[in-house]
């Protein structure tokens, strides 16, 4: 009994979806570990004030990057299994033309809001340029990373979510 229970075990260590699975969790465990680890760096060199300015572009961020393409960035999944590869191709370059406008209106809408944003959150609109060119960036990442993914291209995921972790955290 113990025997099939070992040789069972065994089969499911050496299987390519136990790989896969391995290698997409730690991967996840590294993507959300990055900000945690690099923690006492802010607290250690932001003051209380910098800290609540930071947590405010935070806050900002978060709201706009659901205006960002609206998510469209993860449309490829409903599609990619029943198209064939022209139209995906169609609708991804949609997908980043669509990522590329809503970075102008996330723009435009943070240059009419810039004296109230700056007045509730002290952030300067050079801030919240940053941030517009970091949503840009985090989208067309996120898009890129979704399309490795689909492709089974495990390790071209694992560093672009690797360095889409940095990018937002940075």
């Amino acid at each position: 009994m113990f025997n099939i229970f070992l040789k069972y075990i065994n089969r499911i260590l050496q299987s390519n979806l136990f790989k896969l699975t391995s290698i997409y969790t730690v991967s996840n465990i590294i993507n959300v570990s990055i900000p945690f680890l690099l923690l006492p760096i802010l607290t250690r060199y932001l003051t209380p004030y910098d800290y609540g300015i930071l947590s405010m572009y935070a806050t900002l961020y978060s709201f706009f990057i659901q205006l960002a393409a609206f998510s469209t960035f993860s449309f490829p999944f409903n599609i990619w299994f029943k198209e064939d590869i022209l139209k995906i191709k169609k609708i991804n370059f949609n997908v980043m033309l669509l990522n590329f406008l809503s970075f102008f209106v996330i723009l435009f809408i943070l240059y009419i809001l810039k004296d109230l944003i700056f007045f509730y959150s002290k952030l300067t609109f050079i801030w919240l340029f940053i941030m517009a060119i970091n949503i840009l960036f985090d989208s067309a990442i996120g898009f890129v990373t979704n399309i490795y993914r689909m492709e089974d291209k495990v390790w071209n995921f694992v560093y672009f979510n690797i360095f889409r972790s940095f990018l937002v955290f940075f």
